[in-house]
């Protein structure tokens, strides 16, 4: 059965924004636990990751989501 991922990524967009990092942080992992490719969910780990100045993270999420 596949999952509709439109209501998490507008959820943890919305999260990110507001400024809650931890429960968008949650959505974003949902989301590449789905979609393991997912620029949206790899992007979003990479800015959550650079707000909790963990930039070595941060850069490896980028390269994953740019490869």
């Amino acid at each position: 059965m596949e999952q509709c991922v439109w209501p998490t990524t507008v959820r943890s967009l919305r999260r990110h924004k507001l400024g809650n990092y931890t429960a968008a942080k949650e959505d974003y992992t949902k989301l590449q636990r789905l979609n393991p490719r997912s620029q949206e969910a790899l992007f979003g780990l990479a800015k959550v990751a650079a707000k909790e100045s963990n930039y070595g993270l941060a850069s490896e999420y980028m390269s994953l989501g740019s490869a």
